[in-house]
């Protein structure tokens, strides 16, 4: 009889070590990450991206799926970009923090979904994943990113041929006003 008890208990113990485990959340391995314009007619050069403070290969405009570095407190994600508008070749950097939470897929704890769109003046906007049978996603933060003059550079020949090989010149679209930024230009 002890021997049918001291088996249920060793049963019952792995039973519920193996549940405590699995039901532990970890940090995520991966992130899907996109850094873009905002509007269409106002082109940024993404020149640094650190996730948890590891330099990422991301420097171009698009989306990617990579390893996510893990960071010291599972709960958060830590984000540094710099960037320079094409436009007045004026440079900016912020660096946030956000909630994991804000940004993990129901059907994929391993995955992390960052959108990041940089707007007119240094205006970043984060958004958070969408809720459940909806595609429109959350604003999770808007900031103003800080401006850094000494990092400001020209990339005129690459706007010039975002602007002759895209459909950005198109009078139509040039022809609809900038939205407004809530960032306040900085006249420098």
């Amino acid at each position: 009889m002890n021997r049918v008890i001291s088996r249920l208990l060793a049963l019952l113990a792995a039973f519920l070590m193996l549940t405590s485990v699995a039901a532990c959340k970890q940090y995520p391995e991966r992130i899907s990450f996109k850094a873009s314009s905002q509007y269409f007619r106002w082109l940024v050069e993404i020149d640094v991206v650190k996730l948890n403070g590891v330099r990422s290969p991301i420097l171009e405009q698009g989306t990617a799926i990579i390893d996510l570095p893990p960071n010291d407190n599972a709960k958060l994600i830590s984000v540094d970009l710099q960037w320079v508008e094409l436009d007045t070749k004026r440079s900016y950097k912020i660096a946030f923090d956000a909630s994991i939470a804000d940004f993990l897929h129901s059907n994929n704890p391993g995955l992390v979904s960052l959108i990041i769109e940089i707007g007119m003046h240094g205006e970043v906007l984060v958004y958070g994943v969408s809720p459940e049978n909806t595609y429109e996603r959350p604003v999770i933060m808007k900031s103003c990113g800080v401006r850094t003059p000494d990092h400001d550079a020209s990339y005129q020949e690459k706007f010039e041929y975002l602007l002759n090989n895209s459909n950005i010149n198109d009078p139509k679209r040039l022809a609809l006003p900038l939205p407004e930024s809530s960032c306040l230009d900085p006249g420098y």
